[in-house]
């Protein structure tokens, strides 16, 4: 059986009815048909409920993720925002190899100070703060290719289907 992965990136479209999504995104995201051995079906979500800029409209877009990955039968999901830029065509290979639940790709957050969009796990009850302030910590996690995080957004994060 053929691994089936849902590649789903929440957008807007522009005054000239261009998408909102960057061309670097686009390239990125088609580069993963080649590195992973599975099927991709890839849906570029526009639908926005409120006026732009009301963030209602992001919880509207994953709860639409959600709901389409559900009435279909794929393995798992990955969210890729309009403005990420996956590095390499193996990236959603190595994440659906990946041991996990789910898997978050980490970037670094581009409003406000420039800060890595992973932040530390202290417990189930309290958010830390971003591992650039804890570069221990953040070198300890690269060493090891992993680590236990929390309060990061949907960025670039791969979901098993059992978890949604």
């Amino acid at each position: 059986m053929t691994d089936k992965v849902l590649i789903f990136t929440p957008t807007w479209t522009l005054g000239n009815g261009d998408l909102a999504i960057h061309p670097e995104c686009e390239e990125s995201i088609l580069a993963q048909k080649r590195g992973f051995r599975g099927h991709i079906d890839w849906v570029v979500n526009t639908a926005q409920p409120y006026p732009i800029p009301d963030h209602r409209n992001v919880l509207e877009h994953y709860r639409t993720a959600r709901a389409w990955f559900l009435t279909q039968g794929y393995d798992a999901l990955l969210t890729v925002e309009h403005d990420n830029v996956l590095p390499d065509d193996g990236v959603l290979q190595r994440m659906y190899d990946t041991p996990a639940d789910v898997i978050y790709a980490p970037y670094m957050l581009r409003h406000g100070m420039r800060m890595l969009s992973v932040w530390q796990y202290i417990n189930d009850r309290n958010l830390g703060m971003s591992l650039s302030n804890y570069p221990y910590e953040l070198a300890q996690y690269k060493r090891q290719g992993y680590g236990r995080i929390c309060g990061v957004g949907y960025g670039c994060t791969l979901f098993r289907r059992h978890v949604l």
